[in-house]
């Protein structure tokens, strides 16, 4: 039985990533999210937000408010982590990834 519209663009948003290919991943997230605004598909999405436009501001949020909904998710902290590194905030970043350990 083939996956759901959303189930089929959040993987392929995940495989854009793992690719390198950052402008379809946030293509596939800014989508998936217009269908299912899941903490997951936002934290991914405010994940390619950083890094395809630099909205640094506009992604920590969105990550926060996912890492809230969802604490127990280490992908959340994974994900904000990310945007701290692509934001120059190195330290912030240490912490988040250890506190998602």
């Amino acid at each position: 039985m083939p996956g759901t519209e959303a189930e089929n663009l959040f993987k392929k948003g995940v495989d854009a990533i793992k690719n390198g290919d950052m402008v379809s991943a946030l293509a596939f997230f800014e989508r998936v999210t217009s269908i299912d605004s899941t903490p997951v598909n936002r934290s991914y999405l405010a994940f390619c937000i950083a890094r395809e436009r630099g909205q640094f501001k506009k992604a920590i949020t969105m990550c926060e408010e996912a890492l809230r909904e969802e604490p127990e998710n280490t992908l959340h902290y994974l994900n904000l982590g990310r945007v701290y590194i692509l934001s120059g905030q190195r330290t912030d970043a240490i912490k988040i990834f250890r506190d998602g350990l």
